[in-house]
């Protein structure tokens, strides 16, 4: 879509794409670990606009453009990239906003019947 930059949350760079208007309800799209925003296609986003909602569209920590750091032990917690997310929320001065996520998670188990 290509209107993305780099922004200060939190003391971090994300770097975050918005489509639609500031005026409009929030929807904020958060990645999965080691996905990028761009995992959210470009024709679901214009949809979502489309309907009356300012999509932001963003990449966490260690992901796309934003801050990265070392392989191992990364120096942040969940509740540091949930703040990262409340933080983008204040930036766009929007007090609430629905939240569309994906995210890994295990799948199968060990177990014997």
């Amino acid at each position: 879509m290509g209107n993305d930059r780099i922004v200060q949350v939190n003391g971090v760079e994300l770097c975050v794409e918005t489509i639609g208007e500031p005026g409009d309800p929030g929807i904020l799209l958060i990645s999965g670990a080691g996905a990028s925003m761009d995992w959210w296609e470009d024709d679901f986003c214009a949809r979502l606009a489309a309907g009356c909602r300012f999509v932001i569209r963003c990449d966490s920590r260690d992901t796309g453009r934003s801050t990265s750091y070392a392989p191992g032990a990364p120096p942040y917690t969940v509740s540091d990239l949930a703040a990262d997310a409340m933080g983008l929320l204040d930036m766009f001065k929007l007090r609430a906003a629905h939240l569309i996520g994906i995210s890994i998670m295990r799948i199968g188990s060990s177990r014997s019947p």
